[in-house]
């Protein structure tokens, strides 16, 4: 094989850099650490796919990014060909097996690690204000001044996605194991969006605040799998709330959605609502107008269980804590509850409208809120 011209991008010290080779001799020459020998390295990984200085992909791509590239022309086997080796943390990432479940936070989202044992461990990713951290405490900025960035999952399909001022790209990894979190299988998510969920026993609800109740998540539920836009509408649920992206800067289909969404269906539902349903896309605020309003359910209250219809409210932080979570990072809808588990169906949820499912004396449940729904 013949190497004719290389291309290095965000591999190693070079940001972007490209060499063309004498078909005889070249010969390398550069102060001490500049890179000659990472330039070689790259030489070396077209032959094999493999460094001969590490075993790991994620110590071949630049600080600050999440991928490298190597793009080469070679003269092999008679005939001119490209040779194109993409290196990808988040590949590296997503085959390790480690990721337990995508996490919405009300300015961004982060990927929760699982351990050995399958339970919840160490934050993976986490972006929040146009910034991707690597860790809990933003150990590394993998990705700066960005106008935003998704994480959709599907089965054992990762997808990221981050748009910059310019332009917005995605890659998509498969992981080695299963993704297996909180969220319910498509057909059974299915299953249960069609069926007329059963109230708690000692509900006492009039057959109008029944009605309402359900015609609310079947609302819903006709946006099941929905990646943020409206379907059978038009735009986006945070479009909704926020009426136009051009006025409003900083917003766009990326804007974490959970409150929008709940907030767009109980618009739809406004007419059997007393009073203007409480609309907001920061789930601190939403939690807080149903405080203030007195329609508020703590979690593990056993008199006054949660009912199809209300409003879940998590911290997922509140795993930590011996006393629960109490500061929300995201919010759902109460489908039903079974046994001892609540079902929920949740914007923005891995990117998507999904259907979850939780132990009802689960920490991360902060409570729910209650909309005042007519009686008569």
């Amino acid at each position: 094989m013949r190497l004719d011209a290389i291309t290095l991008e965000h591999f190693r010290n070079y940001a972007h850099q490209s060499v063309t080779f004498d078909p005889s001799v070249n010969v390398i020459v550069g102060e001490n650490a500049q890179g000659k020998t990472n330039l070689l390295e790259a030489v070396y990984l077209l032959t094999g796919g493999k460094s001969f200085r590490t075993r790991f992909d994620k110590e071949l791509i630049g600080f600050g990014y999440t991928s490298a590239e190597v793009l080469a022309d070679v003269f092999a086997f008679g005939r001119e060909q490209t040779v194109r080796i993409v290196l990808s943390a988040l590949e590296d990432l997503s085959a390790s097996g480690k990721i337990y479940r995508v996490e919405p936070l009300s300015d961004g989202w982060q990927l929760q690690g699982k351990t050995a044992g399958g339970t919840p461990g160490a934050v993976l990713l986490r972006y929040n204000s146009g910034t991707l951290t690597s860790g809990t405490s933003g150990d590394q900025v993998l990705l700066d001044n960005l106008r935003g960035a998704r994480v959709d999952l599907d089965g054992s399909l990762v997808t990221f996605t981050f748009a910059t001022a310019a332009h917005s790209y995605s890659t998509s990894v498969f992981c080695r194991t299963g993704i297996e979190g909180d969220s319910v299988g498509k057909a059974e998510a299915e299953d249960i969006l069609k069926k007329t969920p059963t109230l708690p026993a000692a509900a006492d609800l009039t057959e109008t605040e029944k009605d309402a109740r359900f015609e609310f998540l079947k609302t819903l539920a006709g946006q099941y799998d929905s990646r943020g836009e409206i379907i059978g509408g038009s735009g986006y649920f945070s479009e909704w709330y926020i009426r136009s992206y051009k006025d409003n800067p900083g917003w766009n289909q990326y804007t974490p959605w959970c409150g929008c969404f709940l907030s767009w269906a109980a618009d739809q539902q406004k007419a059997s609502i007393n009073g203007d349903p409480p609309s907001f896309a920061d789930v601190d605020e939403g939690m807080e107008k149903f405080k203030d309003s007195r329609m508020w359910r703590e979690r593990g209250d056993t008199n006054n269980k949660p009912i199809p219809g209300d409003y879940v409210f998590f911290d997922w932080d509140g795993r930590n804590d011996p006393d629960g979570g109490k500061d929300p990072d995201h919010v759902g809808a109460v489908l039903c509850v079974e046994g001892n588990f609540l079902y929920t169906i949740e914007g923005n949820s891995g990117g998507r409208v999904a259907v979850n499912r939780y132990p009802l004396s689960d920490s991360r449940i902060v409570g729910y809120g209650v909309l005042n729904w007519k009686t008569e």
